[in-house]
């Protein structure tokens, strides 16, 4: 799906950057980059908190329609897991580590982490794929 952006305000911010980028003013040129970014490809997030063991990941996979996090009684996870919904042909895991590098993971990494996060990881992001059930 493509993003719907104003045209209007996408060129009003290509007019600006320039300008930006000659005042010598670092913080408002990466603001206004920031902007442009958002104008071209828009998101909305949900955010979900609550005590742990209350259900958030049951109802993440219920809203989702799909059991793509792992679910137990117990405690399943135990650091901020951020899903991207997104219309991909396969499932892709990721750590997002405190460093600010990311690499991939396969699924049972993915529930590794998830479960037991190590001191290096700052998330977990997983985007399903279409088919994912």
């Amino acid at each position: 799906m493509e993003p719907v952006t104003d045209s209007s305000s996408l060129a009003w911010c290509n007019d600006l950057l320039p300008i930006l980028e000659g005042a010598e003013r670092p913080d408002h040129l990466t603001l206004g980059r920031m902007l442009m970014a958002r104008l071209e490809c828009p998101q909305a997030f949900v955010t979900l908190v609550g005590e742990t063991s209350t259900g958030k990941t049951t109802l993440i996979n219920s809203l989702l329609g799909m059991e793509l996090l792992p679910v137990s009684a117990k405690p399943t996870t135990a650091t901020v897991t951020h899903v991207s919904v997104r219309d991909t042909a396969e499932p892709r895991y990721l750590a997002i580590n405190t460093d600010g590098t990311m690499e991939e993971l396969s699924q049972e990494q993915f529930s590794s982490f998830s479960l037991s996060p190590d001191a290096d990881l700052l998330r977990l992001c997983v985007e399903p794929s279409r088919t994912t059930s």
